[in-house]
């Protein structure tokens, strides 16, 4: 099949139609983050773009507010609220435990099983008496806790109404099958578009370092939000790149369109005071140089590669600390294992799987460098919040990481343990890289404005009137209000740059 050609859109010809004085409403989805929480990667983008929804909206004269599925439908949640909860989460991470013990034992006692999926429709179907008991289970999980964590909200009636012209947002881990996709489907009926935060694809580029239930749930969910969403907006474009890419090897006939946005940054930003102990082992650290990464311990991150370096240097006499943030993820045994171990633990080694916003704050500023030793990424938010908070940065040479650090990261084979330690070594004796200064003053959105550039991206992708016709592949540079123009824009010499 012959794919489209892929269109450009003129990003400095173009305000968002909403601009005219047509106001729209778009409601950004924040289920998974709000009732079960994390602090990392997709769920501090969530959190960011939910706290900044309101004010970017107003800049750009569309209604937009945060909502949580909450077992029938969608309910409107405070911008502010969302980092605040910590209620609903212990109470959301107790609840699921026991609604998955509770979906095993009906599974096992029930005969119900998932069959293979048809060409024409990728969910999974089930079978078996015990089918309708699973589902009304997860309703039940989601009317409980938004009636407890939202009470204010149901008294005041605040559930949405979707109508034509509306749009759903949905940038969190939509493949975990939070929000059932019928009730999406029904959205749609009613005239409003659907648009997903596409944060990378990489279960299906890199499936051996995810584990099999993840990539089997985001692979069937990949595959009904191809032929169903109206438009996909991703954090980087070389994750849109891909897309396209993934989209010719699919032989798609009509898929989503295509923008991007740039992720952003608000250092100094606290929301939680830092625990005193926390603050004193940081502030212990930060006596002597050290070495920042940050990521969920998982198998692509590269963590294995780092430590190797690092214990190179060690070995040969260096002097320094190697600080990981991050939370334990999946397939993470052996590294595990291997710091539990290590000699250096607590002198030269230090780990932390919990730090709020407050606390990764201060671990940025008591790094002397950042590290980020991914072999795959959709895009590598460290690497923006350390420039953002002028730290050098080493990263691995991929294209993700060339566009987020372009010329003002020194980057390293992410094979090559002694590549990364030659450049560990530079950056301990003051080296900088060549474009460091430059970066320094480079372009690099706080959250406010990075939330600007998606919603005029969503409001660009889908024009009024037009929301829910998926009719093609379509690619949208990053748009941006007028009020915030001279923040965003990029000049096209750094664009060449970055992708070269």
């Amino acid at each position: 099949m012959q794919i489209p050609p892929t269109q450009e859109v003129d990003t400095e010809a173009v305000t968002p139609s909403s601009a005219a004085g047509v106001g729209r409403r778009i409601f950004v989805d924040c289920t998974k983050t709000y009732f079960f929480g994390g602090g990392t990667g997709i769920q501090r983008v969530v959190t960011e773009l939910a706290r900044h929804a309101s004010t970017a909206g107003q800049e750009i004269n569309v209604s937009c507010s945060p909502v949580v599925w909450m077992g029938w439908g969608f309910l409107e949640i405070g911008e502010h609220s969302v980092d605040r909860n910590p209620r609903a989460r212990v109470l959301g991470e107790s609840l699921r435990r026991t609604v998955l013990a509770l979906v095993k034992f009906i599974k096992r006692h029930s005969g119900s099983s998932t069959k293979p999926q048809v060409e024409n429709d990728p969910r999974p179907k089930r079978s078996g008496r015990g089918a309708g008991i699973v589902s009304a289970l997860a309703r039940c999980l989601f009317v409980v806790l938004s009636l407890i964590a939202l009470p204010k909200s149901w008294l005041q009636f605040r559930f949405v109404r979707f109508q034509r012209d509306d749009v759903l947002l949905l940038p969190d881990a939509n493949w975990s099958n939070m929000i059932p996709w019928v009730a999406l489907e029904n959205i749609k009926k009613h005239g409003a578009g659907l648009v997903s935060v596409m944060h990378d694809i990489l279960p299906v580029r890199v499936p051996d370092t995810f584990e099999p239930s993840l990539v089997s749930r985001f692979t069937n969910w990949l595959n009904w939000a191809c032929r169903n969403l109206d438009a996909m907006v991703c954090v980087s474009e070389a994750t849109q790149a891909d897309l396209n890419t993934y989209f010719k090897e699919q032989q798609l006939r009509h898929t989503p369109r295509l923008g991007a946005f740039r992720l952003g940054c608000n250092p100094n930003q606290r929301n939680a005071s830092p625990r005193p102990h926390i603050v004193k082992q940081l502030e212990s650290i930060a006596a002597t140089p050290c070495c920042l990464c940050v990521g969920t311990l998982e198998p692509r991150k590269n963590h294995q590669l780092l430590l190797d370096a690092c214990e190179q240097l060690w070995e040969s006499g260096h002097e320094f600390g190697l600080v990981i943030v991050g939370k334990i993820g999946w397939r993470c045994d052996e590294i595990m294992h291997r710091m539990a171990k290590h000699s250096q633990l607590g002198n030269n080694l230090h780990l932390f799987h919990d730090l709020n916003d407050s606390e990764l704050d201060l671990a940025y500023g008591s790094a002397t460098v950042v590290i980020m030793p991914s072999m795959a990424e959709g895009l590598g938010l460290p690497i923006v919040e350390a420039l953002r908070r002028k730290k050098p940065v080493i990263a691995s040479h991929i294209p993700p990481h060339r566009e987020a650090g372009g010329d003002g990261c020194f980057y390293f084979d992410p094979q090559d343990s002694a590549d990364l330690s030659r450049h560990i070594v530079s950056v301990l004796n003051g080296g900088r890289p060549q474009g460091f200064n430059q970066s320094k003053q480079r372009d690099l959105p706080d959250w406010r404005s990075s939330t600007c550039e998606l919603l005029c991206t969503v409001d660009q992708l889908l024009p009024l009137s037009h929301v829910g016709q998926a009719t093609g592949r379509h690619r949208a540079h990053r748009l941006v209000s007028k009020s915030s123009l001279s923040q965003t824009k990029r000049s096209r010499a750094t664009r060449d740059k970055i992708r070269n």
